[in-house]
């Protein structure tokens, strides 16, 4: 017989956390304005606005961003939800740990964090930000491997495929002309995203409803047949 967690902890952990990081950036945006006098507006009014630039520029990158934060959420929500379930805690670290690295990756694409914040900003070469990433990403597959081979590795074979090519591309790139370098660098990253967000979108579902249903089946309760005498129809 599984335990039940408190159901409403994660959820008021998760609004804890939301409220705090807004007012995180608004007191980080209202820091740099005073001390740099940059006008506000630029750290929060559209870019394409502030910058007057077509709204299309750059769309399969935001939309890739769009894409990580999409599989973000799911991990952290189905980190929630089996959460629920004291049974199910390996699945939950699997979840976490995941949607942590889908994040770090999706900030560091959104703000171009190991391109050009790491080494202009902070004097920090772009491959140890890589190299902290990979190790991280091999350290969760690591230890959720038992978890990782039970599961339909294909997406996840995709993602990996798509990502390794085009991280090559990149590396070629920068000593030898590629035609259609773009296409094919930011395609394969497209598609990697794309791959990595359908993996643990078919994971997650998979595992949601695995639990509801064993929760439906445990919780039914039990029919009690009533007792016949059968002395009483062997007398009469």
């Amino acid at each position: 017989m599984y335990k039940l967690a408190d159901p409403h902890q994660p959820i008021q952990t998760g609004v804890i956390a939301l409220y705090s990081f807004v007012a995180f950036l608004l007191v980080m945006a209202v820091a740099i304005h005073h001390f740099t006098k940059i006008p506000f507006a630029t750290f929060t009014a559209d870019p394409a606005a502030t910058f007057n630039y077509s709204p299309i520029y750059g769309y399969v990158s935001n939309i890739g961003i769009l894409l990580w934060c999409s599989c973000a959420s799911i991990c952290f929500f189905s980190a929630a939800v089996l959460n629920i379930r004291r049974d199910q805690r390996s699945k939950v670290l699997f979840f976490l740990n995941f949607g942590i690295l889908t994040t770090l990756l999706m900030f560091d694409d959104l703000f171009m964090f190991h391109e050009s914040i790491a080494p202009w900003y902070l004097n920090v070469p772009e491959k140890s930000v890589l190299a902290c990433y990979g190790l991280y990403a091999l350290g969760c597959f690591y230890h959720f491997r038992k978890t990782v081979l039970v599961s339909d590795v294909k997406l996840l074979a995709i993602a990996a495929v798509a990502f390794g090519l085009s991280i090559v591309i990149d590396q070629i790139s920068e000593r030898h002309y590629i035609p259609g370098e773009y296409l094919f660098e930011d395609g394969f990253k497209f598609i990697g995203i794309a791959s990595w967000l359908a993996y643990f979108m078919q994971y997650s579902f998979s595992q949601i409803s695995a639990n509801i249903m064993s929760s439906a089946f445990t919780d039914q309760p039990k029919i009690r047949r009533p007792k016949v005498d059968l002395t009483q129809f062997m007398n009469n």
